[in-house]
């Protein structure tokens, strides 16, 4: 049956996504304390249901966002996005908008709370650590092709077929991709994502 909180049906989804995000976290931290697909499960839906009564209590807030703080929102989020084609602006906008509106009710619901000290926090750390220890990450790297107006997809194909080719024949990845990624403003430095770690088997398959 689906829940529903102050009359906002929730969608089965939320908490499925938030159950397999749990479950891969737990699978990756190799936890010591068994939980069963039952608690998991019931943990996501508290989860999800903490979440949306949070953005419920922000959604209701009659203040303002000021305008400039969404924008610098919007533009970091811009700066950020230099891969992506397409940017619907006034969707980024009211996203922005609604993060900020997010973050504050969290800041003020959570104002009344000591903040732990440093010394707390690395003694947590110290007594969690040797249970904390992940799976195996590994190091990604991509090359972007759009498809668009102005190519077809058996150009942009070619074009991978090109980039693959010569990374077959020892290229160096951050060259190749500068040729021939339309990620121009990342190519050289994100190309290669090797400072960012990921556990391995938790990113999206690869659809040819």
């Amino acid at each position: 049956m689906p829940m529903h909180i102050n009359g906002e049906r929730v969608p089965d989804e939320l908490v499925e996504e938030e159950f397999a995000r749990l479950r891969r976290c737990r699978s990756a931290a190799e936890a010591s304390v068994p939980i069963s697909e039952a608690q998991l499960r019931l943990m996501a839906a508290c989860a999800v249901v903490d979440r949306i009564l949070i953005r419920q209590h922000a959604d209701k807030d009659p203040r303002p966002i000021d305008p400039d703080t969404i924008e610098a929102e919007v533009r970091r989020e811009i700066r950020q996005g230099n891969c992506r084609s397409g940017i619907n602006e006034p969707a980024l906008r009211r996203a922005a908008e609604q993060g900020l509106r997010l973050k504050r009710a969290m800041d003020e619901l959570a104002g009344d709370f000591a903040r732990p000290t440093t010394g707390e926090v690395m003694q947590l750390y110290d007594s969690w650590k040797t249970k904390l220890a992940g799976a195996e990450k590994a190091s990604a790297a991509h090359i972007i092709v759009h498809v668009n107006q102005g190519r077809s997809e058996a150009e942009a194909r070619a074009l991978i077929g090109r980039a693959e080719a010569e990374l077959a024949g020892g290229a160096i990845f951050a060259e190749v991709a500068e040729r021939y990624s339309d990620c121009k403003a990342t190519a050289a430095i994100w190309a290669n994502l090797s400072a960012a770690k990921w556990w391995r088997n938790s990113m999206t398959p690869y659809l040819p």
